[in-house]
């Protein structure tokens, strides 16, 4: 009975850290938490300076995340040329 409560607890706490991971990170300048297309830039924290991702948040949601910048995506924003 216990190696099954284990297994269960483990499950649900992987998919707890998969749930928070995807409300946090995003691959495109949309919320991911409601889909909201216009959210606000923020300063980046911490070891978040040192990494290529945008800090943003949502100003429908309030949620707090970062677009995860692609190696082979243009680091400039030229949509508001």
């Amino acid at each position: 009975m216990l190696p099954l409560v284990i297994r269960v607890v483990g499950v649900l706490l992987i998919v707890g850290i998969l749930v928070a991971i995807y409300r946090k990170f995003s691959f495109r300048k949309r919320c991911p938490a409601c889909g909201y297309d216009d959210p606000n830039r923020v300063p980046r924290r911490g070891i978040y300076k040192q990494l290529p991702v945008k800090a943003y948040v949502c100003t429908r949601c309030r949620n707090h995340f970062y677009k995860v910048q692609l190696l082979t995506e243009d680091p400039y924003d030229h949509s508001l040329v």
